[in-house]
């Protein structure tokens, strides 16, 4: 799944028009959580950003596009 950054804002990409660079993120509930643990999106915001905000924005992003992608479940 796509994401874009404006400021410290994570922006899901998912029909992939967003002008910008695009951080690519697999669906996977383990790969969201190593970025979160990891501070990836601290990195890529270069801003503190709360988890339980990355998790709320990554995992309705990806509940959104369930019905159209191919979603892994742990």
């Amino acid at each position: 799944m796509r994401f874009t950054v404006s400021g410290t804002e994570i922006i899901p990409d998912t029909d992939h028009i967003r002008e910008g660079r695009g951080y690519y993120l697999c669906r996977a509930e383990e790969c969201v959580e190593a970025s979160i643990k990891r501070r990836a999106w601290n990195r890529i915001c270069k801003a503190n950003i709360d988890r339980d905000e990355i998790r709320k924005i990554i995992g309705g992003a990806i509940d959104d596009n369930q019905g159209g992608m191919n979603v892994k479940k742990s």
